[in-house]
């Protein structure tokens, strides 16, 4: 038996055995009468009754069928000359393990058990992922994830609450994973499912987001970022750091600002008396008005951006606007933007004039578009507009506008 090397049939044969037998009460030793294991041939090889298969293939199956049986692992039942069963060998089903390389399900779910009882006590995001897991392995359930998945799922999570400064998904992803790209290949979404799920998220519009925008905007409360993020500004206007440095900025010269830095930001003053939030960067660098401070963030806003609204708002008192695209996205945009800065922004040709008045210039909504209009209908927010958009199934980006104003 030693010097038995299985075909990858005969190890799918051993193990469509194994899991019939632990899936059952007499693994469990809950069974009072005995119980047999077996499969049909076709489960293994689909075209085994198939009359047109080739006469050769179907005796090479035979012949590894007989060898497991000659090692009196599994016996088999014959009906007209073909093979109608499989089963296998009480005594000897526990040997199947070896042979195949696998280790036996009681010892899996130990190991998990064990796992997961060994990672509470780190957070509270955690401990609540991990006694759910231990409680579906109390119930006999599968944990959610297997125990090599889990393990990093576990480590990103601790990475990312303990976390207390900005960083990339890449740079995420080798820190904890040693490999760049493997936290959005494969652990980006259950991560933000499991922040979602078990952390504190107090933006009332996730549901209506598009997946990967919902993500981005989960991750950037905990400083995760998909790309670089920086701010643009272009006004009149002076920022002091907290080194006790400080910088100019001007109508006529927009500067641009990284995230580490607006963390050192001590204070803004803005000497124009309007302040306007842009949606996207050509309509920036488009936009001039001397009576107005013009702020690109680039889509949705992250932690980084509503603290440099604050800082402005504390310090400064001003009408504030925000521009952006006359679509679902562009309120959406807008309305966490409100909700996360506590700043009542006014949207700036972003009504339904401005639709009619661009209306050669217009976009069909897509399905994202016609869902989210929707839902936003329903929590009565930009009804009018919304319906408009559906009524006459049309959207409008910032930038005609931007140059046609």
């Amino acid at each position: 038996m030693s010097a038995f090397k299985p075909t990858e049939r005969q190890k799918k044969i051993l193990s469509l055995l194994l899991d019939k037998y632990e899936n059952s009460l007499t693994y469990t030793g809950e069974n009072q009468v005995h119980q047999t294991f077996w499969v049909r041939p076709e489960k293994v090889y689909p075209k085994y009754n198939d009359n047109f298969e080739a006469q050769e293939k179907v005796i090479l199956f035979e012949k590894e069928l007989k060898e497991l049986e000659g090692f009196d692992l599994i016996s088999l039942t014959w009906k007209n000359n073909v093979v109608t069963k499989i089963t296998a060998t009480d005594e000897n089903i526990s040997s199947f393990y070896g042979i195949i390389g696998r280790r036996e399900k009681k010892a899996i779910l130990n190991d998990e058990e064990q796992f997961y009882k060994s990672v509470i006590g780190k957070n509270k995001l955690i401990d609540e992922f991990a006694s759910d897991q231990l409680k579906r392995l109390s119930a006999g359930k599968k944990p959610t994830f297997k125990l090599a998945e889990a393990s990093d799922i576990v480590q990103l999570l601790d990475f990312i609450l303990k976390n207390d400064t900005e960083l990339l998904e890449r740079e995420l992803s080798i820190a904890v994973l040693g490999d760049s790209k493997l936290f959005e290949k494969k652990y980006r979404t259950r991560i933000v499912k499991l922040l979602e799920k078990y952390g504190e998220n107090d933006d009332t519009f996730f549901d209506i987001y598009d997946q990967r925008d919902q993500q981005i905007a989960i991750l950037e409360k905990y400083g995760i970022f998909a790309n670089p993020s920086s701010i643009w500004i272009q006004g009149d206007g002076r920022i002091s750091f907290d080194d006790g440095k400080s910088m100019e900025f001007f109508n006529d010269r927009p500067v641009g600002l990284s995230s580490d830095s607006v963390s050192q930001i001590k204070s803004v003053q803005i000497e124009s008396p309007d302040i306007m939030s842009v949606e996207n960067l050509t309509s920036f660098n488009r936009l001039r008005d001397d009576k107005t401070c013009f702020i690109y963030l680039g889509g949705y806003h992250n932690r980084i951006k509503e603290l440099f609204f604050s800082l402005i708002s504390e310090k400064n008192t001003h009408r504030w606007y925000h521009f952006g695209d006359i679509d679902p996205d562009g309120f959406l945009i807008l309305e966490r933007l409100k909700g996360r800065t506590g700043i009542d922004f006014i949207p700036y040709h972003m009504g339904i004039d401005d639709l009619k008045k661009y209306s050669s210039y217009t976009k069909t909504l897509e399905s994202n578009d016609i869902k989210k209009a929707r839902n936003m209908i329903e929590r009565n927010v930009h009804s009018e507009i919304m319906k408009y958009m559906l009524d006459h199934n049309e959207k409008l980006e910032q930038e005609i506008i931007s140059i046609k104003r």
